[in-house]
């Protein structure tokens, strides 16, 4: 619809790399809306503003298996080496290690995840019955 022939080969106007806007085809009062500095960090407080805050007396989530595993490899990790343990090391082969990891013994985080959501269904209906 909108292409032209130029010597051989269609080229279309509007995917033309060579007629795209630059910044400086743009007029200097219209630049911020084209991902500017300024503009950024708008978007992030707009971001922080929507974000959904906890209220002070709510119980804690519950943790998944694979979180609980993570924290028992990183008590780990700090016990063999407590002077050189850092959780990057630890955190950089974590889900390989949890892929690798036999049925039987994710079965044990499993159960110990399935015991904390039980633990955070009867904290929050307490915590909603308390403030109704």
């Amino acid at each position: 619809m909108f292409e032209e022939k130029t010597g051989v080969s269609w080229v279309n106007r509007h995917t033309d790399t060579t007629t795209l806007p630059n910044k400086y085809s743009i007029p200097k009062n219209l630049r911020n809306e084209f991902g500017s500095k300024e503009n950024k960090e708008e978007q992030r407080k707009k971001k922080k503003a929507t974000t959904k805050k906890t209220e002070s007396g709510a119980p804690k989530k519950p943790k998944t298996a694979y979180l609980i595993f993570y924290q028992h490899m990183i008590e780990i990790a700090k016990k063999k080496n407590p002077s050189k343990t850092s959780v990057i090391e630890v955190s950089k082969n974590m889900s390989k290690l949890w892929a690798q990891l036999p049925p039987e013994e994710k079965e044990v985080f499993k159960k110990k995840a399935i015991e904390d959501k039980e633990r955070y269904l009867k904290e929050i209906k307490n915590y909603e019955e308390e403030h109704k």
